[in-house]
């Protein structure tokens, strides 16, 4: 299994759906914002108005939560939200933004992985 690899130097907007319950015909939304701990102040705005528009596209058809993720406190419903596996990389690496400055030996890249365990209970 692959993890989910965010960039510290970038913002994501994701939505996770789950349906609750029995019958599953119930729909409950979360959106997430998830920030880089070195993501500009422009992307952090800019994350923020796609969140609205996913909220606009979903409004109406079942609950709705948000939640702003700072890189290194993810929640566990986040990390589950992605899989349970979730890898950080600095900027500048080839997953970061080609502008930035960051390590410069090719294929050279740090991980931060997080891992959160499914209980089937």
């Amino acid at each position: 299994r692959r993890p989910l690899v965010l960039s510290s130097g970038k913002c994501y907007a994701m939505l996770y759906t789950y349906c609750p319950g029995v019958d599953k015909r119930e729909k409950r939304f979360i959106l997430y914002a998830w920030h880089g701990a070195r993501a500009p102040q422009q992307d952090r705005a800019a994350c923020t108005m796609c969140l609205n528009e996913v909220s606009a596209m979903v409004r109406g058809q079942g609950q709705e939560d948000r939640e702003v993720v700072q890189e290194g406190k993810e929640s566990w419903h986040f990390l589950l939200a992605c899989g349970g596996l979730l890898a950080r990389v600095p900027p500048g690496t080839s997953d970061g933004p080609s502008n930035s400055t960051g390590p410069t030996r090719r294929g050279s890249r740090m991980f931060h992985v997080r891992t959160v365990r499914r209980d089937d209970n």
